[in-house]
């Protein structure tokens, strides 16, 4: 049954912290903890998270805002479940944190966290809703609100984040879905195959693959591939063992390592060549989501993280604004068409800041529809050389050649609507007598010389352009921080991988890191704020005492000002 927790705002006189000298009281309330009381634990909602509880009258459930607190403070300083747990129970800090004045006034137990974690898993299939993703909007749109950031110019980047699994090769991988679903069935089940797989299954599938010579492991692919198959359509009707997970694992790799042919003779079972097996194929049982991909000569299995923060040289703080996850082997220029809408609608973006991998047509045009200028750094393809004619020199308006860069004008151009391409006739006398003619992009012909192009290789020239001008740069210029962001993600990653597996797991963990590095951000910016008050409030005394030196009237000016207690603003959020 849901309850909310508001003990934290009841205020008790029998506290532990109320036990503090005033000189550690006041250590305390410099530390960390009493921000993150503000700013994030008392900004939980909790009725968001009451769809997770039973409406019957039963047990309360365990307080919401300290359980989301203690998952963003797990993030914000990389502990395990087991350090969390030991923080909470024992460092007054993290008590202070999440509204406690004492410690052991409530103990948690790791199941406690499990069940939690699992009904928002359970919640977000059902229903499509991720909380803690409205957690994170909730939170930083507040902030932006109060803060007054400019939103309207933003920057976006993405980073390979890896599922904590294994390697595997095709056939270590092919043993281990057989030794899973082997150790899943029944036991009398297990009889009736238990000769037939005795030698995949009495070793773990490693140790099989170690044992092969190269020539050998086709031919147990191809004996491995009979025997699954056999497997599959031995139990397909029966639908309790369809259910099982390694039973779905056995199908999926049929389909994608296999080539089956099936006739009223016989079925012919062939593994597929290397080169055919899909990126995203089952890369380890133990995460069925996780894919693969190649990037700049390194293999990565696991998934891609895409982020988009604010980026005014004139905001006194940069707040991420978009957080997402998805497959390792999607594109850049994909990723983009789907968070560009909602991000618009949200922060009311105006100009993106991307690298040149977010430059597509499908992209560009999704930017386009929600009036969003795409800025990107680079621009994908070859690169011309210094003395190589460009596109974007000759002048084209309206789709129209008006002259070429050396200004002669086209006999007549025609566009090619099935082919998508314009076509341009220069005059071939001119065109062989130009000094540069061997640089050009008009080619000749028998009667021409030949300009062909298309819409798109038009704006890419004219892009190409662009980076070279001032303006266009200095915009440029604002993309290159994101890289410390990416760099905040990577830092809770061991070798690149997190400490989870699974794409919905990982995508709630990047969540939590995010609400964790925008409060870093705010702590920061509050503490830079307080100090610089302070400076102020310091030259100011040390001018009021250097006046009463010289007059005489000042002097009772200044005891005036130390008579009484100095009422300084605090920045907001602080």
């Amino acid at each position: 049954m849901f309850k909310e927790n508001q003990k934290h705002r009841q205020v008790t006189i029998y506290g532990m912290v109320h036990q503090f000298s005033a000189g550690m009281m006041k250590r305390l309330d410099k530390s960390w903890a009493p921000v993150f009381r503000e700013l994030v634990f008392e900004k939980i909602d909790e009725r968001r998270y009451a769809v997770l509880y039973s409406t019957i009258e039963s047990r309360p459930n365990f307080p919401v805002n300290i359980w989301v607190g203690l998952e963003i403070l797990k993030w914000l300083f990389d502990y395990t479940d087991e350090e969390l747990l030991d923080q909470f129970h024992f460092n007054l800090l993290c008590a202070r944190a999440l509204g406690q004045d004492n410690l052991g006034d409530i103990t948690l137990s790791e199941r406690t966290i499990y069940y939690n974690r699992q009904r928002l898993l359970d919640y977000e299939s059902k229903s499509g809703r991720n909380l803690l993703e409205e957690e994170f909007k909730a939170f930083t749109d507040e902030t932006i609100t109060k803060l007054k950031l400019n939103t309207k110019i933003q920057r976006m980047d993405s980073t390979m984040i890896g599922s904590f699994i294994k390697q595997m090769s095709r056939l270590e991988l092919i043993a281990k879905v057989l030794q899973n679903f082997y150790r899943d069935l029944p036991e009398a089940e297990q009889l009736l195959w238990k000769e037939r797989v005795a030698e995949y299954i009495k070793e773990e599938a490693d140790h099989i693959a170690y044992q092969l010579k190269r020539a050998e492991v086709e031919e147990h692919l191809q004996k491995l591939g009979n025997l699954l198959f056999e497997l599959h359509r031995h139990y397909e009707n029966q639908a309790k063992i369809c259910k099982l997970k390694s039973y779905q694992h056995l199908g999926r790799l049929l389909m994608e390592q296999y080539d089956i042919a099936v006739s009223l003779e016989k079925t012919e079972i062939e593994a597929k060549p290397a080169k055919e097996i899909s990126s995203g194929s089952l890369q380890n049982p133990a995460d069925d989501t996780a894919t693969f991909r190649n990037k700049n000569g390194e293999n990565y299995h696991g998934d891609i993280l895409n982020i988009a923060e604010t980026c005014d040289p004139k905001n006194p703080v940069q707040l991420l604004t978009d957080i997402s996850v998805h497959t390792n082997n999607t594109a850049d220029d994909t990723i983009l068409p789907e968070r560009i809408s909602e991000l618009k609608e949200r922060t009311g973006v105006e100009q993106l800041i991307t690298d040149g991998g977010y430059s597509g047509e499908k992209a560009e045009s999704a930017c386009q529809q929600e009036s969003v200028t795409l800025i990107p750094t680079e621009v994908k393809g070859r690169k011309l050389a210094e003395d190589e004619i460009a596109l974007a020199q000759f002048q084209i308006e309206a789709n129209q050649v008006i002259t070429c860069p050396s200004g002669q004008s086209p006999l007549n151009q025609i566009y090619k609507p099935e082919k998508d391409h314009h076509i341009v006739h220069f005059d071939t006398a001119i065109c062989s007598a130009c000094s540069q003619r061997e640089h050009c992009l008009a080619r000749s012909g028998k009667r021409f010389f030949s300009l062909i192009y298309n819409d798109r290789q038009l704006i890419l020239s004219r892009r190409r352009q662009q980076l070279g001008e001032e303006s266009y740069r200095t915009l440029c210029n604002l993309r290159p921080a994101i890289e410390g962001t990416v760099s905040q993600f990577k830092r809770k990653t061991r070798n690149g991988k997190l400490r989870i597996r699974l794409i919905n797991r990982i995508r709630n963990s990047t969540i939590l890191m995010a609400i964790g590095i925008n409060f870093g951000r705010l702590l920061a910016y509050c503490r830079k704020n307080q100090s610089r008050l302070a400076t102020l409030l310091a030259s100011f005394i040390l001018l009021l005492m250097c006046l009463a030196h010289k007059e005489p009237k000042q002097t009772q000016i200044l005891n005036s000002v130390l008579a009484h207690p100095v009422l300084v603003k605090k920045p907001v959020f602080c």
